[in-house]
């Protein structure tokens, strides 16, 4: 028999049981913490002993009759990837200025072209349909990103009033990632055509004020809280992140409060935190570990029960049990770590295409051109496109690879250049929120 190196086994806080998850097989079961010997067994340290259930070791994926059957397994999901249709979506930079100057910008040293042109539009769309035919995409989504699309000024709203009314004519979903101060001034033409946006509120007002703020130091909070109050009682979905990190994640209830009081626990508004993630390694000085934060969010979540409206997302580790407890299966295995490893393309306003959001504006990581014509350079694509943990020595044999797919490409490629694979908190989070939903888990 060969044990499968995807076993993870979890201690669980408060609990003498431990938690066993395969992401590969996708099967999880608690085991008894007395059971030593089945512990070292599926730890790939012990032997098989005469009472071992073999046979429902070896259909929940934790053993096979040989390394050769998990190999199997494992490139029959290859082949799976590779013949579903790639997801795909678009992201497109109007510009790289910014009305804010939030203490945490990484986008703060990127050179600040002037707002989009026409004809890039134009372009921009050309290249969309040139990769939606290729790919047989019939509805693409296509973000509005920056820097901050929605800027003042009669050129901005005339050059935004084109892309969204374009995007309609074609029958694109539509949404926009803004930092939510000139909402009102676009609500007009917003209302009935995107389908969501994006905005970050850091938390109560003395909080946000003390981090997004204008060019000239003034707070930002009450601007982008009448921009959602503009638009609330329209079909948008409204998403409110709030970037979480030391300077901030003491003030959650209070800001859950804010929500009822403020009436933004609707259906279409989710409020969420994610943890900021310090995306060009410039060691920001309220970074907390991810795993930190999350157990504090539980915290939070018991002691003062009002704060769940506040949504957790983009917490790997945590997403695996948490779409566990809202399908009581667990997710596929993850190949790639994020959609630049398969179809997201993004254009800024100098005529250049990215693979990633967060690499846009950096020429040195574009992917190729779509102005004055669209070309791709295969070779530097390719750095991104189909980057998979299987294709990585260090990641094949580790456990987590099935749940982090082989890390943050551009976190790689900063780190070291993407010769070696960006390790999340994948494990820590995971044994948090294992340790948090146990009772939920193991059910009745």
């Amino acid at each position: 028999m060969y044990v499968s190196r995807y076993n993870i086994i979890m201690d669980v806080e408060g609990h003498t049981e431990k938690i066993i998850v395969n992401p590969l097989s996708q099967s999880m079961d608690v085991i008894d913490g007395e059971e030593r010997d089945l512990i070292n067994l599926l730890s790939g340290t012990g032997s098989f002993g005469s009472n071992t259930d073999r046979e429902y070791l070896l259909e929940r994926g934790y053993i096979y009759h040989s390394e050769e059957e998990e190999e199997n397994l494992l490139q029959a999901l290859i082949q799976k990837d590779d013949q579903e249709k790639y997801p795909c979506d678009f992201l497109l930079y109007p510009t790289f200025h910014c009305n804010f100057r939030c203490t945490y910008c990484f986008q703060e040293d990127l050179k600040k072209y002037s707002f989009i042109s026409k004809k890039y539009v134009d372009k921009a769309f050309n290249a969309i349909e040139t990769i939606c035919g290729d790919l047989e995409i019939s509805r693409p989504l296509l973000y509005l990103f920056g820097g901050e699309p929605l800027l003042k000024g009669k050129k901005a709203k005339e050059i935004i009033g084109y892309i969204i009314d374009t995007a309609g004519k074609k029958d694109y979903r539509t949404a926009i990632v803004s930092n939510g101060s000139n909402i009102s001034y676009y609500a007009d033409i917003l209302r009935d055509s995107i389908e969501f946006i994006q905005v970050t509120v850091d938390g109560p007002k003395h909080i946000h004020d003390t981090r997004r703020v204008y060019a000239n130091g003034k707070g930002t909070f009450d601007d982008i809280s009448q921009g959602i109050q503009s638009i609330i009682d329209s079909d948008i979905k409204i998403l409110i992140r709030i970037n979480l990190d030391s300077q901030n994640i003491d003030f959650i209830p209070e800001f859950a409060d804010f929500v009822y009081d403020s009436g933004w626990d609707k259906d279409n508004v989710t409020v969420f935190v994610g943890p900021y993630r310090d995306l060009l390694c410039r060691s920001y000085e309220y970074q907390l570990p991810e795993h930190v934060m999350l157990k504090k969010m539980f915290t939070y979540y018991e002691e003062y029960p009002q704060t769940k409206v506040i949504h957790l997302l983009a917490w790997p580790g945590a997403d695996h049990i948490l779409h566990f407890l809202q399908t009581r299966t667990l997710p596929q295995p993850r190949v790639s770590y994020c959609i630049a490893n398969y179809g997201r393309f993004g254009f800024d306003a100098d005529g250049f295409v990215y693979a990633c959001g967060n690499a846009a504006g950096n020429k040195e990581y574009a992917i190729g051109r779509y102005y004055p014509e669209f070309t791709i350079d295969e070779e530097k694509a390719s750095t991104w496109r189909k980057r998979r943990f299987v294709t990585m020595p260090e990641c094949k044999s580790c456990a987590l690879a099935p749940l982090c797919g082989g890390g943050c490409t551009l976190q790689s490629l900063l780190k070291s250049g993407g010769k070696d694979p960006f390790c999340p908190e994948i494990l820590e989070n995971l044994e948090v929120a294992v340790s948090h939903y146990f009772d939920e888990i193991v059910g009745d």
